[in-house]
């Protein structure tokens, strides 16, 4: 990640679910954490002086936010503002290199290393990728279809999204827009 931005903020208030707000947080009086999604927000500032927000969230358990589809809401001024939200984005893991490669330029936006991914990938899953000759969209495709199925190289994947937010875009658990001047809220 680049440097943060202390200027603006961003609050990351919840995140909509089809349509039930609080779907994936089941209350169980069990011991341990129980089902938690937790979700942070950041802002940076990208080389042309544009302002973004990263909006990430996780679970204690993968299964709980893997393979869904999140609506990400924003609206002006604080959560008490009497302004409506709005969506902007309905966010869910992604395949397909067409869609994938804007997602990684995104990530780079916000100070992904989009290089040192590739090489992250080839060095992890390099049995998943076909050929070095093929885009980097296609690698990660390839990867992110690869390890769908396989819960080791999906905890894999998921702990190298710790350090590209290119991968958490792509697999669903995270969203990057552009924000402008001043408090935006995020739902």
């Amino acid at each position: 990640m680049k440097k943060f931005c202390s200027i603006f903020q961003v609050f990351a208030v919840a995140l909509l679910v089809g349509g039930s707000g609080f779907g994936l947080v089941s209350a169980r009086a069990q011991s341990g954490v129980g089902d938690i999604v937790y979700t942070v927000g950041t802002t940076v500032t990208d080389s042309h002086n544009r302002n973004w927000a990263y909006i990430l969230w996780q679970a204690v358990d993968p299964a709980l936010t893997s393979n869904r589809v999140f609506a990400v809401y924003a609206k002006p001024g604080s959560a008490t503002n009497a302004a409506p939200y709005t969506r902007l984005s309905l966010v869910r893991v992604q395949t397909d290199a067409r869609v994938i490669e804007p997602l990684l330029q995104r990530a780079e936006n916000l100070g992904d290393n989009l290089v040192k991914l590739q090489e992250d990938l080839s060095q992890m899953f390099g049995s998943f990728i076909p050929s070095t000759a093929i885009s980097r969209a296609d690698q990660l495709s390839a990867v992110i279809r690869g390890s769908l199925g396989n819960s080791q190289n999906y905890g894999d994947l998921i702990l190298l999204g710790r350090n590209h937010a290119g991968i958490n875009l792509c697999l669903g658990f995270a969203d990057a827009e552009m924000i402008g001047a001043g408090l935006t809220t995020f739902e």
